[in-house]
C-alpha cells in the first residue's frame, strides 16, 4: 500500500516526491549528528569547567601564599623603596610593590565577590581565572551576570570568539540550537500534493540541510576550541602550582635569614631602628628582601596570566 501510494505521488509531483523523501532522510541524519556534536561540546565544556574550577582554587592558594610577603615588605622604610633593582633596572622597589599589592588586591576583590557563589566560568572568580576582569558576551552584557544556560551560551560562544552575528563561532548548546533550525513536516498532505507544493518543501528542507551543516561546522570548532582551552588551563595549573611551591620556600629561607630569631630578631631591629636612627634592615637584609621580591614579581605576573584575553582568544 505504501509503495503505491509512493507510486501515485511519484506521478502527480513529476518524480519530485522520491527526491523530497531523500532529502528529508538525509536532514534527519543530520540533525542526528548534530545532536551528537552537540552532545560531546558539551561534555567537553563541563571537564573544562572542573579544570577552571581547579585553577581558580590554584590562585586562591597562590594569592594567600603571596600576601605573606607584606610580613617583610611593611618595615620598609621610605629610602629602601625607592631604591633601583638591580635585576629590574627600571623598577624600584615601591614599583615593585605596588604591582605586588595590585594584584593582591584584584584577587581579594573577585574571592569576595564570589562568596556564597558556586565556582564557574560565570562567577567572578571564573572570570578572574579566565581574563583577569569580565568578558562581554556577544549582547554586551558581562558575562560575569548571566546566569544558568544564558551564562552557558555566551561563556561557549565568548571562547570561540563571538556570536555567529558578530562574526564569532556562535556556539550555542542543546535545545537552543535544534530549536532554531528549520522543522519540515515527514509527511506530504494529498490535498497539497502537487509539483509547486513539493518543489517549494524540497527548497526548504534544502535551506535546513545547509543551515544544519553550518552549526555542525560551528559545534565542531567549538570542540577544538574547548579542547584549547582545557590544554591551556592545564598549563597553567602546573606552572602555577610550581611557582606557588618556589615562592614559598623562597620566602622561607629569606624569612629566616632577615629574621634568624623570629620575634627576637624583630624587637632587636626595632629597638635599632628607634634609638639609633638606623635602618630597620641591615644592607644585607635587604639584599635578601631585593630577591624575594624578584621571585614574588614573576610569581604575580603568573597570578595574573590570562588564559583567554577579552576577545576569546587564548594568550
Amino acid at each position: 500500500m505504501g509503495e503505491l501510494l509512493d507510486g501515485f505521488k511519484n506521478v502527480v509531483t513529476l518524480g519530485k516526491h522520491n527526491q523530497l523523501k531523500a532529502k528529508l532522510s538525509d536532514y534527519r541524519k543530520l540533525r542526528k549528528d548534530l545532536r551528537s556534536q552537540i552532545q560531546v561540546v558539551e561534555e567537553k565544556r563541563l571537564v573544562v569547567n572542573h579544570k577552571l574550577e581547579a585553577l581558580v582554587e590554584e590562585k586562591k592558594k597562590s594569592l594567600l601564599a603571596l600576601k605573606k610577603i607584606k610580613n617583610i615588605s611593611k618595615n620598609l622604610r621610605g629610602k629602601d623603596r625607592e631604591f633601583t633593582n638591580p635585576i629590574y633596572k627600571n623598577q624600584t622597589v615601591a614599583v615593585q610593590l605596588s604591582a605586588i599589592n595590585k594584584t593582591i588586591a584584584i584577587g581579594e576583590g573577585a574571592i569576595n565577590a564570589s562568596k556564597g557563589l558556586a565556582c564557574g566560568v560565570s562567577t567572578a572568580l571564573g572570570s578572574w581565572a579566565l581574563v583577569s576582569t569580565y568578558g562581554t558576551a556577544s549582547t554586551g552584557i558581562a558575562i560575569g551576570t548571566l546566569s544558568g544556560a544564558t551564562a552557558t551560551n555566551a561563556t561557549l560562544a565568548w571562547f570561540g570568539g563571538g556570536a555567529l552575528s558578530a562574526g564569532g563561532g556562535g556556539m550555542a548548546v542543546g535545545t537552543t540550537v535544534l530549536g532554531g533550525l528549520v522543522v519540515v513536516p515527514a509527511i506530504i498532505a494529498l490535498a497539497a500534493l502537487n509539483y509547486v507544493s513539493v518543489q517549494k518543501k524540497i527548497r526548504e528542507v534544502s535551506r535546513a540541510k545547509l543551515k544544519t551543516l553550518r552549526e555542525i561546522d560551528n559545534q565542531k570548532r567549538a570542540e577544538l576550541a574547548v579542547e584549547a582551552l582545557g590544554d591551556r588551563i592545564d598549563e597553567l595549573l602546573v606552572t602555577t602550582k610550581k611557582a606557588r611551591e618556589t615562592f614559598l620556600h623562597e620566602y622561607k629561607r629569606v624569612y629566616k635569614a632577615v629574621y634568624p630569631y623570629n620575634f627576637i630578631s624583630k624587637i632587636f631591629k626595632y629597638i635599632r631602628s628607634k634609638l639609633f636612627e638606623a635602618s630597620y634592615f641591615t644592607d644585607k637584609d635587604l639584599g635578601h628582601i631585593q630577591h624575594i621580591l624578584n621571585v614574588a614579581s614573576e610569581f604575580r605576573i603568573l597570578i595574573d596570566q590570562k588564559v583567554i584575553d577579552e576577545t576569546g582568544r587564548l594568550l
